[in-house]
């Protein structure tokens, strides 16, 4: 009998054991799974908040975008109609103080706006503007010299029209030339 209970008691303990190692096997088992999930949702939520640092920084720098846009074709009319307000005064002396004016007061306000060439071109075109206006009233300039400087000056604004449009993606009154100084040289030379 004796060796029945020895039996009885190996066989309980062999089963004991097996018990205890597959429940041990089990928790082991979900205790790794349990610690990758965890990891595993650590790791997605880190990305998941850089994920929306990133896009509300791309949305706050679409935003700036937009707004600098929308400035910067307001500015780049403003900056066409100043070529076109030089180029149609430039024959008209009296008209040229308020112009002078109008472009300075536009340059301080506005010049950071302009594209790099509409920029560069712009002070150019008023610098040579406002010798043209300075030569004129002091009379230093002999009529064939303001002629020339004249001519050179609708050559610049024109040009300049064309770059503002051009930087703003959009067509010069339908072409790649600017009618309005090329309606100017006809009327000045008489064709």
């Amino acid at each position: 009998m004796t060796e029945y209970v020895v039996i009885a008691i190996v066989s309980t303990t062999i089963l004991t054991l097996s018990v205890v190692r597959i429940s041990l096997k089990a928790f082991v088992k979900t205790t790794v799974q349990e610690s990758i999930k965890h990891e595993f949702e650590v790791q997605r939520q880190r990305m998941r908040e850089e994920f929306e640092r990133h896009q509300n920084a791309l949305e706050r720098k679409d935003k700036f975008r937009l707004a600098a846009l929308d400035k910067r074709l307001e500015t780049h009319q403003l900056a066409f109609a100043l070529a076109v307000e030089m180029m149609s005064s430039i024959h008209l002396i009296q008209l040229r103080p308020a112009v002078v004016e109008k472009c300075e007061t536009f340059w301080n306000n506005n010049c950071l706006y302009l594209g790099s060439r509409s920029r560069k071109l712009f002070k150019e075109t008023m610098n040579k503007y406002f010798l043209l206006d300075l030569e004129t009233r002091q009379g230093i300039a002999k009529s064939e010299e303001l002629f020339k400087t004249q001519r050179e000056l609708l050559v610049k604004t024109a040009e300049l029209a064309n770059v503002l449009a051009e930087e703003v993606n959009l067509e010069a009154m339908g072409n790649d030339s600017f009618p309005l100084a090329e309606e100017v040289f006809k009327i000045r030379e008489g064709t």
